[in-house]
């Protein structure tokens, strides 16, 4: 007997048949793949064509494949005008021109995909996968290589645009695309191949938006010393520093709210500001944090109207007019900056080291003979005195001849400290535990060869980048470096080469084809407790490296 089955579940079950052998997935069961895919030559687009016209490209592999991380993993050089269509049709990666796009005359185009094309199995990605042609007679063959770091460390730096431009002008990394692209590995490493010979400016830089050009305040950017004569391979042998420029030093705003000081708020830290004053201004106290610049003064001392000019070199910023307060205002008393809930202040201190006191206004005077200080639970007989910081007009010290391994309790009663509008401290309380000198290490640096003509600042640093020790080196063999009482823990010495001798490091600058000052980072022996430590640099063979 024929039997006829209803229509409608023969459609659902063709449709299911089809869809069950068209829809890859991933088997189970049996051996792991660890084989990646292969191209399967014959039925692809034909790699390393010459007199190429565009035409969608077809990449057919030996098994099934995904893609994955397009954007960060396939690498086109050089660069295309418009983004093409990169997407998996069955076995095959198809790459569809915009329609838009013109291919450049005699130029040899190379296609990187990275690890972006991976087997739907186990994901292994397809080794070495490129695709290269040229719209020319022939391919270019020359092969560039080498590494980009951080120009303030030292370390390598992942995911930096390394450009090629046939312009012999530094400023056209800010207008054009490059030739030759290739971007650095987790190594900082890079390689540019099918590179023809020719004369090239070559650049690194942090793309940010990812548009090709250094056109961002916060992109770093770097370069080599002279233009690349490229005739031949040349493999690791470059080397570039990745800097950021110091933009120009401007005045974003002036802030006049508060009662007795004013606020200069600059877009970086403002370290080569003058300021000038008229005959008739109060005594200034000039205070840095970070990008901003406060001067404080006593408003009650001022009888005339005065004025205050800020100025960078022959630049004028701004000119800050002041009349007589209409009133004084009551400032309340002067207090601890960060005042515990405890209302006692801790301190853990290295022999012969201070307190620091930091407080909430500038100190006019402080009166050590006021305070009352315990050991262990008697008077003790040491002479305190007081020091105001030379930099910071909040900041005081506190010293005193204090012994090693002890505890000490100190109050300073009400009227202790005054400020510079006369208010005083109310009773402050302090716990200082005095460390042991075996507690600590001692670190030894001798300088064997400098170069006589150099500049140099040497520091010594640990891994929070907090400079323990500073120094400027004149153009002499310095004299050797001896730090007592150093927390254990690791530091590093470094050294900047002072090219313009002002005594700070200073960055780079693409116009003026300027490089970063250089710095040299030397690791030292972990110091440890009771220990001591010796090292010895050559300052002229720590700069060959």
């Amino acid at each position: 007997m024929i039997r006829f089955w209803p229509l409608g579940f023969s459609c659902l079950l063709l449709y299911t048949l089809f869809f069950s052998c068209a829809t890859p997935t991933t088997p189970t069961g049996g051996p792991r793949d660890e084989n990646p895919p292969v191209i399967d030559t014959a039925l692809s687009t034909p790699n390393f064509q010459t007199k190429f016209l565009k035409q969608n490209i077809s990449l057919t592999f030996n098994e099934w494949v995904m893609l994955e991380d397009v954007f960060n993993q396939v690498i086109i050089s050089p660069p295309l005008q418009h983004k093409p269509e990169i997407y998996i049709k069955k076995k095959s990666v198809i790459i569809a021109w915009d329609e838009r796009e013109i291919l450049r005359e005699n130029v040899t185009y190379t296609f990187n995909f990275g690890e972006s094309v991976k087997d739907l199995t186990e994901k292994n990605p397809a080794e070495k996968l490129r695709f290269v042609f040229s719209t020319g007679e022939f391919i270019d063959s020359l092969t560039l290589s080498g590494k980009v770091i951080d120009a303030t460390d030292g370390k390598p730096l992942e995911k930096i645009r390394v450009m090629l431009y046939a312009s012999q002008t530094d400023s056209v990394v800010k207008t054009q695309k490059p030739l030759y692209l290739s971007i650095t590995d987790k190594e900082g490493r890079f390689k540019m191949e099918n590179v023809r010979s020719d004369t090239f400016s070559l650049f690194a830089l942090e793309d940010i938006n990812f548009n090709y050009k250094f056109d961002l305040a916060n992109e770093r950017i770097g370069f080599p010393d002279s233009l690349l004569y490229l005739n031949q391979n040349l493999s690791d042998s470059l080397v570039l520093q990745v800097f950021q420029e110091k933009p120009l030093l401007r005045l974003n705003a002036t802030d006049l709210k508060s009662y007795g000081v004013v606020k200069a708020l600059f877009n970086q830290t403002p370290e080569k500001i003058l300021v000038f004053t008229d005959t008739l201004a109060p005594f200034l106290y000039k205070e840095y944090v970070k990008d901003t610049l406060k001067f404080w003064y006593n408003p009650a001392l001022v009888k005339n109207p005065w004025q205050l000019r800020l100025q960078n070199g022959v630049n004028s910023f701004d000119t800050i007019n002041f009349n007589p307060p209409a009133s004084i205002q009551n400032m309340g008393n002067l207090r601890l900056e960060n005042t515990p809930e405890s209302g006692i202040s801790r301190f853990t201190l290295k022999p012969g080291e201070p307190i620091p006191i930091f407080l909430s206004r500038p100190v006019f005077s402080a009166n050590a003979s006021k305070i009352i200080q315990v050991k262990d639970s008697l008077p003790p007989s040491d002479t305190l005195f007081f020091e105001q910081d030379t930099v910071n007009p909040r900041l005081i010290s506190l010293h005193g001849r204090w012994q090693e391994g002890n505890t000490y309790k100190l109050t300073l009663p009400p009227g202790t400290i005054e400020d510079i509008y006369g208010k005083t401290t109310d009773s402050l309380k302090f716990t200082i535990s005095i460390g042991k000198t075996e507690d600590y290490g001692n670190l030894a640096v001798k300088f064997s060869l400098i170069d006589s003509a150099m500049d140099y600042i040497i520091q010594i640093i640990d891994d929070s980048q907090r400079i323990f020790y500073e120094n400027q080196v004149h153009g002499k063999s310095p004299e050797n470096l001896s730090l007592k009482l150093l927390s254990p823990g690791k530091y590093t010495l470094k050294v900047i080469k002072d090219e313009n001798n002002n005594g700070i490091w200073d960055t780079g600058n693409l116009l003026n084809h300027r490089q970063p000052e250089k710095i040299a980072l030397i690791p030292v022996e972990e110091i440890k407790a009771n220990w001591d430590v010796e090292t010895t640099v050559d300052l002229i063979e720590i700069f060959k490296k």
